[in-house]
Parts: C-alpha cells; structure tokens; sequence
C-alpha cells in the first residue's frame, strides 16, 4: 500500500476493479482506491515497471499508416485538435519567455511542438516529472498539461466503465483540484483552465459506451476486419462521437468536462 500523492495519507477506500477494457493486453483484474483524506483515486497496487511495460502494445500510441481510411483519421485529429493549438498558442502569447518548445509524450507525433497532454496519469511520481519542468523551464515559459478529469460527470455517471480510468495504464485519475494542487507544490502558479477537448470529451464518451468501436484501439489490436466492416464501424463510432457531443459540452460549461488542461507558470 502506498501513501496518498497528494496528502500522504496512507488510508485508503477501494472504490472498483477493473481491467484493459480497450487494448485487451490482460485479462488481469486492478483495484483502484479513493484516499480517505483528500479522495484522489489511485491504481493500488501498481504494477511494477517490469510489468507495467506489458500493458503498453508495441504500437501504443497508434500512429496512421498510407490507407485512404487512415488518412482520413489523421486529417479528422488535425481538425480536432485545433482547440489544443489554440490553448498552447495563448499560452505562448502571455509569456515573455522566448526559446524552443518540449512535448513530453508525444504519441504519435502529430501534436509534436506542444507539451505535456495525456502525460501525467501515466507516472509512478508526476511530483518528480513538474519539478524537472520547473527546472528547464525559463522565468516567465509555461508548462501546458492536460489529464483526464475523474471530477467529470462522466466519470461519476460511468464509474468503472470511464474511459478516462485506462486500467491499468493509468496510476492515477486526477481529479482538476487533485492537479493544482501538486503543480502548486511543484513551484507553479495556475494561470487558467479549460475543460473542453473536441479531440478528447465527446470520443472519451463514445469509447466509454463502446470500447469494441474505437478506431485507434481496433487497430492498435490489430482486429481482423474487411474494409467494409472496418468502414461500418468507423462510421459507428463515429455517429456515437457526434451524438456525444451535446452531453461534452454542457458537462464543460459547468467545469467538469471530461479533461482539463492548465496553463501553470512558474512562481
């Protein structure tokens, strides 16, 4: 049992168990806890790193390949992803600080210039991983992150099936307060939040409510499909992604958007 990330408090409340539901790389069953003073969720126990690596496919995070099919994903993520361009490049604007640009889990590439998205969840000590930021970055720079936000209504309406909980990969689910408060700690100061992703809330929903649709998961696990059963189910998925929309937004509107991304700065 390990101590709380947050508060260092070493009680604990399970909360559910659960396994890979959307890359199916164990049928192996993870518990995750509640902290009985501050409530972050955590994976307890957590694999250890010689185990943890099993987890990861060998092409996680899925990157296209030269199919029509796949070139059509990537110009729908470059699309989607124009609201975490436009986040970044305020940030970039507001500060005084001038040099190069870090992405620190860069998955498949395409969002390469921009930093610290989908990162954090993922770190047996994120406290470690701020600080070294604090350290690089200059006076005035800015440090970009985006997580999963378990203080979501999705997370409170779908529990164990969030897909924003991605056992076992995920080792923590953050809740926005949860975040603030290590990058607080870390030496930052919170400049702004947003809770809406285009790319990441309405999807999260669709993946959540049919994980065997997802089109990043179906190939990453190399499913057997013909194109026309892989062109239904991109379609289906993809009807689901739209109809989630409307439930993604007004969940962001009242600050409980599935993710949140943060500007911090350095204090």
């Amino acid at each position: 049992m390990s101590a709380c990330l947050v508060c260092g408090s070493p009680g604990f409340t399970p909360v559910f168990r659960g396994s890979d539901r959307l890359y199916h790389t164990t049928a192996k069953q993870f518990s995750v806890v509640r902290c009985g003073q501050c409530g972050l969720l955590r994976l307890d126990p957590q694999p250890p790193p010689e185990e943890l690596g099993d987890y990861y496919p060998n092409n996680y995070w899925f990157a296209p390949d030269q199919s029509a099919a796949s070139r059509m994903e990537e110009a729908y993520r470059r699309l989607v992803l124009r609201d975490h361009v436009q986040f970044v490049s305020q940030a970039l604007r507001s500060s005084t600080a001038r040099g190069p640009l870090l992405d620190i889990g860069c998955g498949g590439g395409l969002f390469l210039g921009m930093t610290m998205f989908h990162v954090m969840e993922h770190l047996y000590d994120p406290r470690a991983y701020l600080r070294a930021a604090r350290e690089l970055l200059a006076p005035d720079g800015r440090l970009v992150v985006q997580v999963p936000n378990a203080a979501s209504w999705q997370a409170r309406v779908l529990g164990p099936a969030w897909n924003g909980a991605d056992v076992p990969r995920h080792l923590y689910d953050f809740r926005d307060r949860d975040l603030v408060k290590i990058l607080e700690a870390a030496g930052f100061e919170v400049l702004r939040r947003k809770y809406f992703s285009l790319r990441d809330n309405p999807a999260g929903l669709a993946s959540s409510l049919a994980p065997s649709l997802d089109p990043m998961a179906r190939r990453v696990r190399r499913v057997s499909e013909s194109g026309r059963a892989r062109l239904a189910k991109d379609l289906a998925y993809f009807a689901l992604v739209v109809a989630s929309l409307p439930f993604a937004a007004a969940e962001a509107a009242f600050n409980a958007g599935s993710t949140v991304m943060i500007e911090a700065r350095p204090r």
